[in-house]
């Protein structure tokens, strides 16, 4: 007898293997057992001339297999329902899993691309001092910007060159931008001479691109008043306006670049965040 038959041969079985399968079969068979043996006594109570080992057994033997088929019906229904109601546990498991894996690797891509971040130009209000026309680059993120490119092109009034379209345009580069950083002086849009101005100022990251309008205007009594909003896929990501900043005759900013929503009545055209 070779190793591999004598090994196969001497597998003992699992041990109280019997006192298991007895047990399960009392468990599945003491209720029908129980209900035969009541209804068979009922009938030799009711029926004198039953009352021998034949008429017993007719009536025993009928009803016990019939509430052992009925007793296992449930049985069976009871187990699927166990079963049914563990796959749909099992199921909200792995569904909130998924979810955490998802929400993981969007965190791990955000923190690699910038996520939902941006960044817009922001222009101090000082007058009198050395910030009186400082700009600074302010980021609105969770997340670090990286790969960032700033392009500011000033709207004034002369005819796009499409010969050369970027004629006009400063471009400004940094590395990165830490969440909520602000990064003083880095964007001059020389502010010294007091006039209207606006600008485009476009943004390019990991993340993608956007866009910022803005307006500079002066009030009488030359104070600088400023209207500036960003958006992405035309969707405001930022809106502020100064109180006093001059409206259209519809009561509205006459912003540069004209966004869905412009087209439609607002109950109040300044949005402040």
């Amino acid at each position: 007898m070779s190793v591999a038959e004598k090994t196969e041969l001497e597998i003992p079985p699992a041990k109280g293997a019997k006192y298991a399968v007895a047990k399960q079969l009392l468990v599945e068979m003491w209720a029908p057992l129980a209900l035969a043996v009541i209804w068979t006594a009922y009938n030799l109570y009711q029926d004198a001339s039953l009352r021998n080992i034949k008429g017993s057994v007719t009536i025993f033997g009928p009803t016990f297999f019939l509430m052992c088929w009925a007793y296992s019906q449930w049985l069976r229904v009871r187990k699927q329902l166990r079963v049914e109601q563990g796959l749909v546990e099992i199921e909200g498991r792995l569904d909130k899993s998924i979810q955490n894996f998802n929400e993981k690797t969007a965190e791990v891509i955000s923190k690699l691309t910038g996520g939902d971040g941006f960044c817009y130009v922001a222009v101090a209000k000082a007058p009198g001092t050395y910030f009186e026309n400082a700009t600074m680059l302010q980021a609105d993120n969770n997340y670090t910007l990286f790969d960032l490119e700033v392009r500011v092109k000033e709207k004034d009034g002369r005819p796009h060159d499409w010969a050369n379209p970027f004629a006009g345009v400063s471009t400004y580069k940094f590395a990165e931008l830490k969440p909520n950083q602000a990064k003083m002086h880095r964007i001059d849009l020389k502010l010294e001479v007091p006039s209207s101005r606006k600008f485009f100022i476009d943004f390019f990251a990991r993340n993608g691109r956007w866009r910022q309008e803005l307006l500079i205007e002066f009030d009488s009594k030359n104070e600088r008043l400023i209207a500036t909003r960003v958006e992405r896929d035309g969707k405001i990501l930022h809106e502020q306006v100064d109180p006093d900043f001059p409206l259209n005759t519809a009561g509205r900013v006459d912003w540069i670049y004209k966004l869905p929503g412009d087209l439609r009545e607002l109950a109040s055209p300044r949005l402040v965040d």
